[in-house]
């Protein structure tokens, strides 16, 4: 889809298919894993079971002596989130639709012809459908139109690492690399990796609701630094600085 969104578009994306690798360290992941791949080849999908010394030469900086193997799908990659939902917009925009740009919704009512009627602060629309594509207030929005979302937007930590030795000879990017069993995931950033870390014990924020102003006030500020702390995981004989590890949450 976002090659065909990139060449409709005329917009880059920064689209990298480097594959993505999800790894198993335990019997009940690899399990997990091994179902999953059996379901990829009933629907089509080009995925493949690999054992540790193949995990290793697809992400060399990983330590692999406690892995049971991963689930390799070379249709797997990043992108560049803001490039894609220009290409988004101007691909719909090609096909007839209309986008208005600061139109805050501020009100959503059922109509007796089964439209919305979607209030905003320039102005009032009905529409037949309704997608909430809030984000962090998808769960405001969701009550607008009489819905509860189970929701609440939490801490994320990630860190960003400088040049890694074991990527000088390399003429590819490592896969995207998902790590549940020890909680943290990467993905190559230049020469060096960008590590984010999953919680269970997560630090909660705006459990009450997420404030409209504050999207204007993170457009004028840079994340805030803090200390990073990554998974159990050893991911590099060599060493790398650190350039930038932050908290996703705002001041």
């Amino acid at each position: 889809m976002y090659r065909e969104i990139e060449k409709v578009s005329g917009q880059d994306i920064g689209l990298h298919m480097t594959g993505g690798l999800s790894v198993a360290a335990t019997q009940d992941r690899w399990t997990f894993l091994r179902t999953e791949w059996a379901r990829h080849r009933v629907i089509g999908l080009d995925s493949e079971l690999l054992g540790p010394r193949e995990l290793r030469d697809l992400c060399p900086i990983m330590d692999t002596a406690d892995v049971i193997g991963a689930l390799y799908d070379p249709n797997e990659g990043h992108l560049d989130p803001s490039g894609a939902t220009h290409a988004f917009a101007k691909a719909a925009r090609s096909l007839g639709a209309e986008i208005e740009r600061n139109a805050a919704v501020t009100q959503l009512e059922r109509t007796s012809r089964g439209t919305w009627r979607v209030i905003t602060n320039v102005g009032e629309i009905e529409a037949e459908h309704v997608v909430n594509a809030a984000g962090l207030w998808a769960r405001e929005v969701g009550q607008m139109g009489g819905i509860a979302l189970p929701l609440v937007p939490v801490e994320h930590h990630y860190l960003i690492t400088g040049d890694l030795p074991e990527f000088d000879s390399l003429e590819r990017e490592i896969p995207v690399t998902v790590d549940l069993d020890n909680e943290i995931y990467l993905r190559q950033e230049r020469r060096g990796v960008l590590l984010g870390v999953y919680e269970k014990n997560v630090t909660l924020w705006a459990e009450r609701g997420t404030p409209w102003a504050w999207s204007d006030r993170a457009a004028r500020s840079s994340q805030r630094s803090s200390a990073g702390h990554p998974g159990g995981r050893s991911w590099s004989s060599g060493t790398a600085r650190c350039k930038r590890a932050a908290t996703g949450r705002p001041r």
